[in-house]
């Protein structure tokens, strides 16, 4: 009999002070902290991993660790709902989304996607709806995009990452969830995150960029205590409707080549 893995733990329960950082680099605080509770602006990130993406805990974590890097800059920290042993940023495997290449439409609201995605990103057990949704899933999606956000679901708002993901990938969607558009593309933008097409040297932001990203709604105050973000309200976890089986995932179209720099 094959033994039933493990799912990952909720970020529920305050992490015991610790002395070495997580080995993803993931919501680690200045020194300037020490032991002392601070109180700091920050997304809770519900992270899933859907049928078809390749998404491990080595990639994860370069994710992680570029999405804190760049947003430091702006103030903003991150915390996770599901964590490994050692307190680092983890995910949970899901039934779905389904996304077979060139099925998946980004650009338009929920409110027009195919109902099989509305029901699957809705869909986020283990989390509160103040969390951000984070699917990693197959694609890649409609006009070769790499990624798409925010969907503003009846659960909270979602995100999309395909298999072509860069590692700045993550940091530039959740630029989108905090209402920062793309840039024009120019070469002076090009080192810029919300820069719409993925180089490895998109990663900066403008201080006009951090003022909008920190008015955002999505932005919730969580405790900055022993090295690590933990948000500060335990609320009870809902349990979230499945989706129904009836419903098929869309077939999409054949894949041409990928762009040599995708679209994000």
């Amino acid at each position: 009999m094959t033994k039933k893995p493990s799912r990952p733990t909720r970020n529920i329960v305050k992490p015991k002070q610790r002395t070495k950082a997580p080995a993803c680099g993931c919501g680690i605080l200045p020194k300037k902290y020490g032991k002392a509770k601070a109180s700091v602006r920050c997304l809770v990130l519900s992270i899933y991993v859907a049928p078809g993406s390749t998404l491990n805990q080595t990639t994860l974590n370069n994710h992680l660790r570029s999405l804190s890097d760049i947003w430091q800059a702006c103030g903003i920290s991150f915390a996770y709902r599901f964590v490994n042993a050692d307190g680092s940023g983890t995910f949970m495997r899901i039934e779905g989304p389904v996304v077979n290449p060139n099925a998946f439409v980004c650009g338009g609201t929920y409110r027009y996607l195919d109902p099989y995605f509305q029901e699957w990103l809705a869909y986020r057990p283990g989390s509160l709806r103040t969390d951000i949704a984070i699917y990693y899933v197959r694609g890649p999606l409609v006009g070769d995009a790499i990624g798409c956000a925010p969907f503003i679901t009846p659960n909270g708002r979602a995100v999309i990452v395909t298999n072509a993901y860069t590692d700045n990938v993550l940091a530039h969607e959740i630029g989108h969830v905090l209402g920062l558009g793309h840039v024009p593309v120019t070469p002076a933008n090009r080192s810029n995150l919300m820069y719409p097409f993925s180089f490895p040297e998109s990663r900066n932001l403008t201080s006009a960029q951090c003022v909008i990203a920190l008015q955002s709604p999505a932005l919730q105050d969580c405790t900055a205590a022993a090295s690590k973000i933990i948000p500060k309200r335990k609320k009870a976890v809902p349990v979230y409707k499945k989706p129904s089986s009836t419903l098929q995932p869309p077939k999409g179209k054949p894949f041409a080549k990928p762009r040599r720099y995708p679209r994000v």
